[in-house]
């Protein structure tokens, strides 16, 4: 059987990935299955890309090629039948294609809606309390609800598809993302356990006691016994579910390094897991850098690059968290690095004990105890805080 080759649809790299999506679910909508052999291969000095093998139903199995003009997007596609019974159909399957160019284009999705469970790792401080009440206010925004349900949070979400699956995978990728944000808001560990497609009804007219001091840092947020947002930080949750900010942004990113070191904290019996969570937290400031243009140019003099990522993270902290706090973060930087490089340990010692030593460090002293992370979980967390404020709650 020959190829079929569907020329020029001349697709950029938001619009080809919008396609894939709309044409995965109309081969589920017209076809038995859609079962894959993924390769994503591209073939060498060409810009043709393997995609891999496509199974619709028993004895009918496609391979499925593209090429492009630029990197990311889609310029033909090429369908080869590897296995293809009497019944197969080559006008279904360009059918299928010219759909989902349709329903592509013109953002032709169906909305879901989502209920997700969300546990939290309660801080010490809130362990200690007799009366706890609620674990958290309920609050809701345009695209989702979240209140306590006994000993968990529920978040109930909006999610956009072209077919249940495709909302489904959309919904983990945009409910995960919240769930690291919601971590730096409340400055604890928050762990998604499940979600579930519901017909619910999202009511976007909560009375929201918010949380009023946006320069907070030390703790959490409580307002009588219960986690607290900010009216900004709602915004940026509403984004996120929605897509106006990209779950790959630097931000997101920088939130999930955070959320994960928190994870292992929550979880940890010793201090054996300190080297891990200085460095997930160190990276989240990193990661958090790139939400800023930075000089790229290079000093004529010793013609290193005016801004190394270093610099970056002194410069970022030292605006929003002020020198003291900065000059801390750049020495646990520079820990962080021989650690990883040099195998030099961040908590040498457990001891509690001081017994004044010398090293060949840069203070010529050897540090005594292991390092507190207390401290460094609050300032990144702030510095998350007001990044994500300043740059996406518009």
């Amino acid at each position: 059987m020959q190829n079929t080759i569907i020329e020029k649809i001349d697709l950029d790299k938001t619009q080809a990935n919008t396609f894939l999506r709309a044409l995965w679910a109309e081969f589920r909508n017209n076809f038995e299955q859609v079962g894959w052999q993924y390769i994503g291969f591209r073939y060498p000095s060409s810009t043709k890309v393997l995609i891999g093998l496509m199974s619709l139903r028993r004895g009918l199995t496609l391979q499925l090629e593209f090429d492009y003009k630029n990197k990311g997007g889609i310029n033909n596609i090429y369908i080869t039948p590897k296995e293809a019974d009497e019944n197969y159909s080559e006008d279904s399957i360009i059918k299928c294609i010219k759909n989902a160019l349709k329903k592509g284009h013109n953002q032709g999705f169906s909305t879901f809606n989502f209920s997700s469970t969300i546990k939290v790792k309660y801080p010490e401080t809130r362990l200690r309390w007799s009366n706890k009440g609620p674990i958290i206010h309920p609050y809701a925004g345009k695209n989702f609800t979240l209140f306590s349900d006994n000993d968990h949070i529920t978040l109930n979400s909006k999610q956009l598809g072209f077919d249940l699956i495709d909302a489904e995978d959309n919904a983990s990728e945009k409910v995960l993302a919240a769930c690291d944000f919601l971590s730096t808001c409340l400055n604890t560990h928050i762990r998604r356990t499940n979600y579930v497609e519901k017909k619910l009804k999202i009511t976007p007219n909560y009375n929201h006691i918010v949380y009023e001091d946006k320069e907070w840092i030390d703790g959490e947020p409580y307002i009588n016994n219960s986690y607290g947002l900010l009216k900004e930080q709602i915004n940026i949750i509403d984004k996120i579910l929605s897509s106006e900010i990209n779950t790959n942004s630097p931000l997101i990113k920088s939130c999930t390094h955070f959320n994960n070191a928190l994870s292992i904290r929550a979880d940890q019996i010793d201090y054996s897991y300190d080297e891990i969570i200085c460095v997930l937290l160190i990276s989240s400031i990193e990661t958090l850098c790139e939400e800023y243009e930075w000089d790229t140019t290079t000093c004529p003099v010793c013609k290193q690059v005016k801004y190394s990522i270093k610099k970056k993270v002194k410069t970022l902290t030292e605006k929003i968290l002020g020198p003291a706090a900065s000059i801390h973060i750049s020495e646990l930087y520079d820990m962080r690095s021989k650690s990883l490089h040099c195998g030099h340990m961040i908590s040498k010692k457990n001891s509690s004990k001081i017994i004044p030593l010398i090293d060949a460090s840069q203070n010529n002293c050897m540090k005594p105890m292991r390092a507190s992370f207390t401290n460094l979980i609050e300032f990144t967390s702030y510095l998350i805080r007001q990044v994500a404020i300043e740059q996406y709650d518009t």
